[in-house]
């Protein structure tokens, strides 16, 4: 039984700061920034209006003051030990929700019936919503509701990686469903597809590994997951529908910055991609391994350039050398025909094909040995339906893919 808690304070002297106080029910001692004192000669005192909203007036306080005191803050039967913090963004309905119970934000009240966790407010003299939420390490599920305007956000920090997902494109009605635990996975059961990007953080001593994932389409009913490993790569879960995302890579230390710039790389249905960069020289090519049917084993993989130009990684004139570029397609979104252009640096053997949303192969419009230059292929779609098609261009092991838009 945890003998340090952690109390939340409203100190006028720093209004609008949250401050923690931590007291020793053993020792019967408490401590406030500088302050230390014996507990039968001063006193804490809950006032009103902070008693409205502090219902709970003590709880056990897990993360770094804990860590401190030398707690054992290993609750979770997951392999993840400690402590993870959630943000979401603020003025939405939360639900936080795990085996153990549920927290979060309702109807302008704030509830917790977990019993590891804890409701972080910013203590401003009257109720106001939850700022973040410090749960033991476990799987939960969170549902976004209510979203006051077109952002959606929710940081989730843990002891080794920070994630974030946002979308901006959020509508009335709408709820975003994420699972969190070793990584973060999305889940789309609104009628409409929603476009996605997801961050994630690795601290170093004297670096930040930085992935960015944008330009996520999750269909309605399906879902996909990110997780950034111990080992600083980055894996992709595809749902049933085909998808694509575009991908950023950043070691940014305190001097220096590297960036790797990759757009439109196919994620075709039920596959998952390992992203495997060189952290030490990032204007090199990454490789990302493909385990096509989820089995657990990487049976394929492709190498994708950096595509930054002017960036740290990657001067513009080395930019100008990568072997292929696809081109945007135009007119997008297209009603029949549509033209679709690509430029090769050097003579080379490429194939460029149309798929659907299930990563079906529709059409290839132009494959074979092609000179070095901007080239085009027209695509007559008049006999599709409506919907999101993806073309791809390939040449070897280098691959690029983008998304184009069928309207009838």
């Amino acid at each position: 039984y945890p003998s340090v808690w952690g109390l939340g304070l409203y100190d006028p002297n720093h209004p609008g700061v949250e401050s923690v106080g931590l007291v020793d029910s053993t020792a019967n001692t408490w401590e406030y920034e500088t302050y230390r004192a014996d507990a039968s000669r001063f006193h804490f005192q809950i006032m009103d209006p902070v008693v409205d909203y502090y219902s709970s007036a003590a709880y056990p306080y897990y993360g770094p003051f804990a860590q401190k005191a030398g707690q054992d803050i290993r609750r979770s039967s997951r392999s993840v030990q400690g402590w993870v913090e959630v943000f979401p963004v603020s003025g939405a309905e939360v639900l936080i929700a795990s085996s153990g119970g549920d927290a979060g934000f309702a109807d302008g009240m704030w509830f917790n019936t977990l019993t590891d966790a804890v409701v972080r407010l910013t203590p401003t003299g009257y109720p106001s919503t939850p700022r973040s939420y410090v749960l033991a390490a476990d799987d939960y599920e969170i549902a976004l509701s209510g979203l006051s305007d077109s952002g959606s956000y929710v940081g989730y920090d843990s002891e080794s990686v920070s994630y974030a997902v946002f979308r901006r494109d959020a509508g009335q009605g709408q709820v975003d469903r994420l699972g969190l635990g070793d990584g973060v996975r999305i889940s789309n059961q609104d009628e409409a597809a929603k476009k996605y990007r997801v961050f994630t953080v690795s601290e170093r001593d004297d670096h930040d590994r930085v992935f960015r994932l944008g330009s996520i389409v999750v269909h309605d009913g399906d879902s996909v997951a990110v997780t950034h490993t111990l080992g600083d790569q980055l894996v992709v879960e595809g749902g049933r529908l085909a998808t694509a995302y575009d991908l950023e890579i950043r070691r940014e230390g305190p001097a220096t910055a590297q960036t790797f710039v990759h757009g439109g790389i196919a994620l075709p249905a039920g596959s998952v991609h390992r992203i495997v960069p060189d952290w030490g020289d990032l204007s090199r090519p990454v490789v990302i391994r493909i385990d096509g049917d989820r089995d657990g084993v990487y049976e394929d993989s492709l190498s994708v350039r950096n595509v930054a130009l002017g960036s740290e990684s990657m001067p513009g004139e080395m930019a100008s050398l990568r072997p292929i570029t696809l081109g945007q397609n135009y007119p997008n979104p297209f009603s029949r025909t549509t033209i679709i252009s690509y430029t090769l640096s050097q003579a080379a053997d490429v194939r460029l094909s149309v798929v659907d949303v299930l990563g079906r192969e529709i059409s290839v419009i132009d494959s074979g040995a092609r000179q070095p230059g901007t080239h085009e292929a027209s695509f007559d779609a008049s006999r599709l339906p409506s919907g999101v098609y993806f073309y791809r261009l390939q040449s070897g092991r280098l691959v690029e893919t983008k998304q184009m838009l069928l309207l009838r």
